[in-house]
């Protein structure tokens, strides 16, 4: 009963880390599909140092100019306000376009009450239609440490990711 009351209270405000990705082995492949685009590689997931986004509910739609964040709402039919801190910027390689597609749309997922997976499946999808990432958006949402993506699909859709952690001596 109590998380059936969680789920249907209003979310106020959502805040989100997303690690960063750097690939250094990447096959890109390309389906028919979103769903069946992706890469084959290997790469690292930066934790901490990634993106720190705010979501807030809003009443309509807020176009921001940045087509992973406008896409990703529209795609999950949500409306809200999202503020985004990075200690890089778009496009110099670090995954930076993933981690905002998939930070904005596990906030919109929480404000809609939809799977978190559904979330990123959307995120890795934007990312194939944009052009921008082809395996970063499954090894932030797994994330931390190596990864080695072992099927080119997004989250949970046969997607393979095994990762690789170190120990603190």
């Amino acid at each position: 009963m109590l998380k059936y009351m969680l789920l249907s209270m209003p979310v106020t405000m959502i805040i989100l880390d997303v690690p960063l990705h750097v690939t250094s082995i990447w096959l890109p492949i390309y389906g028919n599909d979103p769903i069946s685009t992706g890469s084959l590689g290997c790469g690292i997931v930066i934790r901490p140092g990634g993106v720190r986004l705010t979501i807030m509910p809003a009443a309509g739609p807020i176009k921001y100019d940045i087509d992973h964040i406008d896409l990703t709402f529209r795609k999950l039919g949500v409306n809200a306000e999202v503020n985004y801190s990075s200690p890089v910027q778009l496009g110099v390689g670090y995954g930076m376009s993933a981690a905002l597609a998939l930070g904005t749309a596990l906030g919109a997922a929480v404000i809609a009450h939809k799977p978190l997976i559904k979330a990123a499946q959307v995120a890795h999808m934007i990312e194939v239609r944009l052009g921008t990432g082809l395996g970063d958006v499954i090894a932030e949402y797994y994330g931390g440490g190596i990864e080695l993506r072992l099927r080119p699909v997004p989250p949970q859709a046969l997607g393979l990711l095994i990762k690789f952690h170190t120990r603190k001596t």
